[in-house]
């Protein structure tokens, strides 16, 4: 996992699925905090329930939160589970691949 694999976290984001929050059972992974334009964050609370990665969102600051909040609140929204270490990344996970040595192309 690299950082800019982090920073990307948005890119390609699907919802396959939406439910109110109440309704997801799984275990929370914990909570990431993005610094956007316009002054705006976006704060992700992801979740595992069996084999789906669920997550809520609110959104700070910055000229549409207002508006984000009013579609995101209550509610959970299902992603592919490729996106969880986009989400969630361990520390460990980002320091190895930090100092894993580069190879050198084949010749």
């Amino acid at each position: 996992m690299a950082l800019d694999e982090v920073a990307r976290s948005f890119e390609y984001l699907t919802f396959l699925d939406v439910k109110p929050e109440g309704a997801v059972q799984g275990t929370a992974l914990g909570e990431a905090r993005f610094e956007l334009t316009e002054g705006m964050a976006v704060t992700v609370w992801p979740s595992r329930e069996a084999e789906t990665l669920w997550i809520r969102l609110r959104a700070e600051d910055g000229p549409d939160a207002a508006a984000l909040n009013a579609r995101w609140t209550g509610w959970a929204y299902q992603l592919g589970v490729w996106k969880e270490k986009a989400f969630t990344p361990r520390l460990q996970e980002l320091l190895e691949r930090e100092a894993a040595p580069e190879t050198a192309p084949a010749r």
